[in-house]
């Protein structure tokens, strides 16, 4: 799920700098994945729920 959301990310960023595209991208999908965990309030959380908390921040 996270990888998908990287790569998405990353498809999205406007840059020449693949390197520097890639680590925005990556500090980007990591931060809304930890968001929409942290929002769950649970230790466990399965892949759709996580993907539709992280939509719809």
């Amino acid at each position: 799920m996270l990888a998908g959301w990287l790569g998405g990310e990353w498809a999205q960023q406007a840059t020449d700098d693949v390197f520097d595209g890639g680590w925005k991208a990556a500090r980007s999908a990591v931060w809304w994945h930890g968001a929409a965990a942290e929002a769950a309030g649970r230790p466990v959380v399965r892949a759709a729920d996580l993907i539709e908390r992280m939509v719809r921040r």
